[in-house]
């Protein structure tokens, strides 16, 4: 009986992999050995909604989930963090659970609230502790009794030393798969995963410190040694990421143009505006206005203008942590803000990433006011405009700008924005600021980021050895899992299986 375990390295990528491959012996047997090749994201290469396309295998146009917020009704009553409860397709899991497969489910993001499977679920990234993360109540229960950590992102690493954060990434990992491995080692499971975040904090916070990247990969191929050393001669291993990484130069603020071109407007912001939130802060239970955060937001003093400030990385390394802290938790996110009954089309907030554009559409947005009758027509214009907009050497700014419906599929297509579009150079960021400069240089918050091109390994029973694949999709795995281990493949789902992998054709 085929089986089958995952291992996902969020934010993993080939640039790291392969620049350290003699250093990294595990890594360079899967490649000898087994067949490997880029796993393309989804559009935006965002962990939500890489994670549920992986594991339901269809677009986001189907399962729901775009981004990490809900895209329309910017107002504090209905803007809101995705969750599992969001995603209307099956997932991986579920499907083996109804063909009475144990599963072992540990870290994955966007599973949170858990559901109830043939198994052991553990929640991964958007989890809660303070709500039921995990099924069933037992394990959870047994995980808060170990302080089990469910992300790192919560322990507020930016407050501690670069040196003391970067060995708590590296042993929140370690201390995961001791966790998972006893749990995976109490019984005969069909399916098994286990995510690990070190790779995608590290290409956040420490991309261009080679050593520091390479330390973490040389600990993730330490647990892959570990677990490879774990499976027995009837389970495949499966190796997978949501999203890649890469250095950026420059970004092109799209708000900026939109401000040019007379389509959105600014207005001084409020400082609770959930316009202005991240995702981090609408989830907190502590995310009011405090004394520090309005004199902050006074004299002007917020997130967006660090993003592009050239001289704060030099800054925030000399101020003292206490001050740091206190700046970090009360900074706001913007002191402007979009003035809606003036704007005719906008973006989704990113100092660091943006993908889309929304038209300010009355009786769907929350101050909505562009007709119906009027929707198609700007629409149109916005994309032809954008299409056709030159850098300052004559090169086009997008790779493509499209109608969402070219980009999605599905019965939730209108959830997305309503143009879609991808930067055509490699080294720039799309990214939207209340400011008027189109081009700035990368700065420490903006010259690491994701990027499409994420990793795929395959090994085992009847998978081809030393074989380098043609990029497949993210949606691909799950028919693929499912395909390999024998079991009917919905019809429901996109993704196509990856028969490159096998030795016989089947």
């Amino acid at each position: 009986m085929k089986k089958v375990l995952i291992i996902g390295l969020d934010g993993g990528t080939f640039k790291a992999i392969k620049k350290f491959i003699n250093a990294l012996p595990n890594f360079k047997f899967l490649i000898n050995n087994g067949t490997h090749g880029i796993l393309k994201s989804t559009i935006p290469f965002l962990t939500v909604p890489a994670w549920p396309s992986f594991y339901t295998g269809v677009n986001p146009g189907k399962h729901s989930v775009f981004h990490f917020l809900t895209i329309h009704k910017f107002n504090l009553d209905e803007r809101r963090v995705y969750s599992f409860a969001d995603v209307k397709e099956k997932s991986l899991w579920k499907i083996l659970s109804e063909n009475k497969k144990r599963c072992l489910v540990w870290n994955v993001p966007m599973t949170f609230p858990p559901e109830e499977i043939n198994g052991k679920l553990v929640g991964g990234l958007l989890s809660l502790s303070t709500k039921r993360f995990a099924y069933p109540l037992e394990l959870e229960n047994e995980l808060k009794k170990q302080n089990y950590v469910i992300d790192a992102s919560y322990l507020d690493l930016h407050d501690m030393d670069p040196e003391k954060s970067f060995k708590i990434i590296q042993k929140i990992d370690n201390d995961r798969f001791e966790i998972w491995k006893k749990n995976y080692l109490e019984e005969k499971w069909d399916f098994s995963m286990i995510v690990f975040k070190s790779s995608d904090i590290v290409g956040h916070e420490f991309w261009n410190d080679d050593k520091k990247v390479k330390t973490t990969y040389q600990n993730l191929d330490m647990l892959l040694g570990k677990i490879l050393k774990l499976i027995d001669k009837e389970t495949a291993l499966f190796i997978m990421s949501d999203h890649g990484f890469n250095s950026y130069e420059e970004t092109f603020n799209i708000m900026a143009w939109l401000n040019n071109a007379g389509y959105v407007e600014y207005m001084k912001s409020e400082l609770n505006d959930v316009t202005t939130k991240s995702w981090r802060q609408i989830q907190s239970t502590n995310s009011k206005s405090s004394v520090v955060r309005r004199l902050l937001g006074a004299v002007g003093f917020d997130r967006q203008k660090l993003s592009k400030n050239k001289y704060f990385d030099k800054f925030r390394k000399i101020i003292p942590k206490s001050i740091k802290k206190i700046i970090r938790h009360n900074i706001p996110q913007s002191t402007k803000t979009i003035n809606w009954n003036k704007t005719k089309a906008y973006t989704q907030l990113g100092a660091n990433s943006t993908w889309g554009i929304n038209i300010n559409l009355s009786g769907r947005e929350s101050a909505g006011i562009i007709k119906e009758s009027e929707y198609q027509k700007l629409r149109n214009e916005l994309i032809l405009k954008l299409q056709n907009l030159k850098d300052r050497n004559g090169q086009k700014i997008f790779k493509f700008v499209l109608p969402r419906e070219k980009v999605y599929f599905g019965k939730y297509v209108n959830e997305a924005p309503d143009i879609i579009f991808d930067s055509a150079d490699s080294k720039r960021l799309i990214v939207a600021r209340f400011d008027n400069d189109l081009f700035t240089p990368t700065t420490y918050y903006t010259n690491s980021y994701h990027d499409q091109d994420g990793i795929f390994f395959a090994f085992g029973p009847d998978i081809c050895s030393s074989k380098e694949i043609r990029p497949i999709n993210i949606i691909d795995i799950a028919p693929t899992i499912l395909d390999y281990m024998n079991l009917e493949i919905p019809k429901n789902i996109d993704g196509k299986i990856a028969r490159e992998i096998y030795k016989i054709k089947k």
